[in-house]
């Protein structure tokens, strides 16, 4: 008597794609099988992960993603790649520093990364009663003015309008005397 055994080979591997805050097709992550002696697949189209504001740079082997995967390789086992993503638009944030367009006190708008920014002009200028528009500063005290033909957008950016005043009041002191029963008198000067 004699008892054989049957010995299995295992002819597919599992290949993970984790797509690290992006998603395809309402998944955060992709699985499929890949036969043995096979490479792994690319993914195409629809399958691809988007992430909103962030391009694909890439699958890597490890989460901290520092050594991407070669897709010429055969696979050799169960595999898991992680998405590498790059930031590369960023929110403008416009802020009004006291003034108004409309009634709006601000203004976001999106840029891509690398990107100069469009100055506001015409009615999207911002008013403030008595003041005038010096520029765009990249802090509320208004210290470092914004350079529109060569500052370039690197993260998320908030301008601040720097304002200067352009109206005076004088008071006008009649000296003990009134006018139109008045002793004195405000006097807007620009």
């Amino acid at each position: 008597n004699m008892t054989l055994y049957a010995k299995w080979e295992k002819l597919t591997y599992t290949v993970r794609y984790e797509f690290n805050g992006g998603t395809a097709l309402g998944r955060t992550f992709y699985e499929c099988e890949v036969l043995k002696n096979s490479k792994a697949l690319k993914l195409e189209g629809s399958e691809i992960p988007t992430y909103d504001k962030y391009q694909l740079i890439g699958w890597f082997t490890s989460l901290d993603a520092t050594k991407p995967y070669d897709f010429n390789i055969i696979v050799t086992g169960d595999l898991i790649l992680y998405a590498k993503w790059e930031r590369v638009y960023f929110d403008v944030i416009f802020n009004y520093n006291g003034g108004k367009v409309g009634n709006d006190t601000y203004l976001i708008t999106e840029l891509k990364k690398d990107s100069l920014v469009t100055e506001p002009t015409g009615n999207a200028i911002p008013v403030l009663e008595d003041y005038e528009l010096t520029g765009w500063y990249t802090e509320s005290s208004c210290t470092n003015k914004w350079n529109f033909t060569q500052d370039k957008i690197t993260k998320e950016t908030t301008l601040y309008a720097g304002w200067r005043r352009n109206v005076f009041y004088v008071t006008l002191n009649y000296n003990g005397t009134t006018y139109n029963g008045n002793s004195h008198r405000l006097v807007k000067v620009k």
